[in-house]
Formats: C-alpha cells, structure tokens, sequence
C-alpha cells in the first residue's frame, strides 16, 4: 500500500510538470497515466527501483499483445518522461535513457473530403431552423474556415472572437496563442447562433462563457458529443458517416488551402503546428490528388481508353 502511495504522488507530480512546464494536453496526460498504471501493475515494485530489464520484459509483454507501433511509441514516452522526471529530481540513479529504442512509425495519411462533400454538410445544416442544426452548421464553418483541432474548437470561449467575427484567438497545444481569419459564411453563421445561444446556456444551468456551452462536466460541448453530431449530419446528408470527423475536415481544411496555392509555412501557422513537417504531410494528400485527377481525365490514361 506504501509503494502505491509513493508511486501516485511521484505519478501527480510529474503529471504535473508536464502540464505546467510542458504544456502537455488533458489527453496526452490522461493516455501517460494509463501507461503508466499498467507499468506499475506489471513490475510490482517500486517505480524508482526500475532496471533495464523490467523495461525490456514489459516491452515483451506489450508485443505479445500485437499493439501497433504508434501506441508502443506512446507508452515508451511516457516511461522515458517519467523516469527523466525520476532522474532530474534524483530519485533513482540505476536506469539510462539512452536505453529507449522508438519503433519506426509509418505516418498515415489522413482521409479527405471533397470541397463538394463539404459542401453537401454544409448545406444540410441549412436546411433546418432547428437550434441544434443552427449550432451544427457554427461548428461546421468554424472548424473548416479555420482548420481547428476538435478540443480547440469545442473549448473556444466568447473572448476568443474578434469583434466584428472576422478573426479567432485560438489557444493551441503548449499554451501558444496563434490567430486565424474566418469567412464570411463562418461570421454569418456565428451571428445567428449567437442570437439563439441562449438555449444552451439555459439547459446548461450555468453562467457560462463558452461558445458553446452545454451540461457536460466541463461546461462546454464535448470532443465525443460533437463527432457524434457530425456523423448524425453526415448520415441525414447522404454520405458516409464512417469516413466523416472532426479530424477529417481539418485534414480537409489543409489540403483544399494547398489546391489553392498556399505556401506551407502559411499553412502551418494556421494549424498550429509546431513542426513544419508535420504540415507536410499534406503536401503528399496534395500529389495523391493529382494523381488521381491525371488518371481519371488525362486522355492517355487507362481509365479512359
């Protein structure tokens, strides 16, 4: 009961270096404490009595479990950022991170929608006076005017909008501030959603200043809620909801603004990112879309001959 102890106010306190000082997200804290608890449950003993081999049996035993790449990616992070915090405040001596060997990731790329299927979301959305399809259709020309993460969009409160709705304050991972221009649909549409917000507001039973407020524990529509709303829009639109997210507009976001023309540091800083080749990834969506584009309508190509 002793070592438990030990190790949930070793577990807080580096949790909470990563959320001050590394500006690590409620998510990215959330996944480390789950990675963390199952290293602990497998060892069974003391955190700061760990040696390689512990970490070399819990890697076995994480392979037989055939997870993918990304997800051993993870938890080695997390163990590699615990043990650092363990070393920095000389709690153990007897372990090396140059120990930590990170599987090779295959980066994925993303799912897309056509500007024709935004189009189609979009324009359902219109199709009703409905509050919650007035509140869908805010959410939906926010997130692809501005290319936000689904936490950023959910999470954005009254203050983060310019006065006359031509700008958002957004405020990304690790805390950095970046500020985007919205379209003249997305400031219509904020208009008219302020005006009946009130309906939230009442059924949250809080004061709130969230944009979108709602009777979750946080005040705020959630993550899950509002990808669900979206597969709901995108079923009652006629497309597939199982390739429709949060996460799918904002790829789809980047990838028409690079049909467009625009540069990829631009791009960048409307994402968000903090690495530029994080922004490249889209710059392959790009020629995959070209490519599809010469072998459907280029006269040599063999679908047209």
């Amino acid at each position: 009961m002793q070592e438990n102890s030990r190790f949930f106010h070793l577990l807080d306190a580096f949790l909470e270096v990563m959320t001050i000082e590394k500006g690590a997200s409620y998510l990215t804290c959330q996944a480390y404490k789950t990675d963390l608890k199952e290293y602990i449950a497998f060892i069974k003993k003391d955190p700061t009595e760990t040696i390689n081999e512990d970490i070399d049996r819990f890697l076995d035993f994480l392979r037989e479990k055939n997870i993918s790449s990304a997800t051993l990616s993870r938890k080695l992070s997390a163990l590699k950022g615990f043990f650092k915090f363990l070393l920095s405040e000389k709690k153990m001596t007897s372990i090396s991170l140059n120990y930590f060997k990170f599987p090779k990731t295959r980066r994925k790329i993303p799912s897309v929608l056509s500007q024709e299927e935004i189009g189609k979301l979009i324009d359902y959305t219109l199709s009703s006076d409905k509050i919650e399809m007035i509140r869908c259709r805010v959410l939906l020309e926010i997130l692809y005017a501005a290319g936000l993460r689904v936490s950023e969009l959910v999470s954005l409160k009254l203050s983060a909008l310019s006065r006359d709705f031509q700008f958002l304050k957004i405020m990304g991972k690790g805390e950095k501030e970046r500020i985007t221009p919205l379209t003249p649909d997305a400031q219509l549409a904020i208009q008219i959603y302020l005006e009946k917000r009130d309906f939230f507001l009442a059924s949250s039973h809080t004061a709130s200043d969230w944009l979108f407020p709602s009777r979750s524990e946080k005040g705020h529509l959630t993550r899950q809620r509002f990808s669900q709303i979206l597969k709901e829009t995108a079923l009652l639109a006629g497309l597939n909801p199982a390739v429709i997210s949060p996460h799918v507009i904002r790829h789809s976001f980047a990838t028409h603004l690079l049909e467009g023309g625009i540069d990829l540091r631009s791009l960048q800083q409307l994402l968000g990112h903090e690495d530029i080749s994080t922004t490249q990834i889209y710059t392959h969506i790009h020629k995959s879309h070209l490519m599809d584009m010469m072998d459907q309508f280029h006269p040599l190509s063999k679908n047209n001959k």
